[in-house]
């Protein structure tokens, strides 16, 4: 006679129809599954042994499955527990600046944590999970740096339609500097090179406001980055 009510965030890994090369070297839902049940796993009890006063701003996986044609995620739902994206006055998502600055502050936990897990125990992450190196060079594949390109070249549009007065000079930096996708490809070739003066950490290759959700807190603001 005693009802209860569990609230989940379920993701199914839908019909892939992207290059079959892409597809065969990454595949999110299996990189994703590999970091909550393994890696991030990791992370947590790394700092709890080193009684360092951090908490990586993660949802907790509550399940999760990888068959030939298909995987599912099971995450706690963070919206039941008062999460929430903001959005203006024309419905879309957009970051404060307070907001922003606590996202980096997060990411920037797990590339600390990342980094120092694989000093003290002498490890190597992307050895003992060959996924990582995968999806590190995801925005090699020529179909995804195109994608990169157009990203650049929304950011230069902006740019120019900017009234800041120090836009124009931001623009033609950055157009000089981005200016070729082959540059762009191997920027992302050399950011996962193993030389001996390379700092090696976890990056959260699609971090943007949609994957980033807030709540207040006995007046504190609080984050959890997803996907």
């Amino acid at each position: 006679g005693v009802e209860h009510y569990y609230h989940w965030f379920v993701k199914v890994q839908p019909v892939l129809h992207i290059d079959k090369d892409l597809e065969s070297k990454f595949n999110a839902f299996k990189n994703e599954i590999e970091f909550y049940s393994k890696i991030g796993c990791d992370l947590k009890k790394f700092i709890e042994e080193s009684s360092a006063d951090v908490q990586l701003d993660l949802p907790e996986m509550l399940f999760a499955e990888v068959e030939d044609d298909g995987a599912i995620i099971v995450l706690e739902d963070l919206i039941t527990d008062g999460y929430r994206q903001e959005r203006d006055g024309n419905g879309n998502r957009y970051l404060s600046k307070e907001k922003a600055i606590l996202a980096i502050e997060s990411v920037a936990k797990i590339h600390a944590a990342s980094y120092a897990l694989q000093n003290k125990k002498h490890i190597d992450l992307a050895s003992d999970h060959p996924m990582l190196k995968k999806s590190g060079l995801l925005w090699t594949n020529s179909e995804m740096a195109l994608r990169l390109s157009d990203m650049k070249n929304i950011y230069c549009g902006f740019l120019k339609q900017s009234q800041q007065p120090d836009s124009p000079a931001l623009h033609d930096r950055f157009t000089n500097k981005y200016g070729s996708d082959d540059f762009l490809r191997q920027l992302c070739i050399d950011r996962c090179s193993q030389d001996e003066e390379t700092i090696l950490c976890l990056q959260q290759g699609d971090f943007h406001f949609n994957n980033l959700m807030f709540k207040e807190e006995d007046g504190k603001l609080k984050v959890k980055i997803v996907d």
